[in-house]
């Protein structure tokens, strides 16, 4: 047997899932009716994070960070060639955007305070990997959520033109209240 979708199928479960996807607020998930669709993908970036963990302890970190860097400054430069980045033509617009955006694909929500060269985004409730860690009840002893940190510095450093350097420094994942991200050029 052979499926392969339509294009009628597609449009129909695209427009469902326009009609029945919304963000919770109080909790910065993306919901499909009452499902956090975020999980699956948050699950799956997790289990890359673990395996790696595994074979190469903290070391993971920096290959995932490696892997989304050009992720976020791709994001950005698409931005400019869609004119998206000169339609909202200040860089707060695009900040306000940004975390838009994150929230709005079920990252959560995160908080950017930006201060000259210096940008700390916060997310009061934790990014998906330090989140999902927690939710299996366990605590690392360092800061896990190196993919979105990578991406960040990408999407700052292609703003810019800067080379901006993140670190966490606090993690939903190893115990912390929140996630803190410094960026700093």
């Amino acid at each position: 047997m052979r499926i392969e979708p339509s294009k009628e199928y597609v449009t129909n479960v695209l427009d469902k899932y326009k009609r029945n996807t919304t963000v919770d607020f109080s909790t910065g998930e993306l919901k499909y009716d009452d499902v956090p669709i975020i999980w699956a993908r948050s699950e799956l970036m997790y289990h890359i994070y673990s395996e790696l963990e595994n074979l190469m302890s903290e070391s993971a970190l920096s290959i995932l960070k490696r892997i989304s860097k050009p992720y976020g400054a791709n994001f950005y430069i698409m931005m400019k060639e869609q004119s998206l980045a000169k339609r909202l033509n200040t860089h707060e617009n695009i900040y306000k955007y940004l975390v838009s955006e994150t929230m709005a694909i079920g990252w959560g929500e995160v908080i950017m305070d930006i201060e000259g060269d210096t940008i700390t985004c916060t997310s009061e409730k934790g990014l998906p990997v330090g989140k999902y860690h927690k939710e299996l009840g366990k605590t690392s002893t360092y800061p896990i959520d190196s993919y979105f940190l990578g991406y960040l510095e990408g999407f700052l450093g292609e703003m810019h033109n800067k080379i901006y350097i993140g670190v966490e420094e606090e993690c939903v994942g190893k115990g912390d209240e929140r996630c803190v991200m410094t960026f700093t050029v």
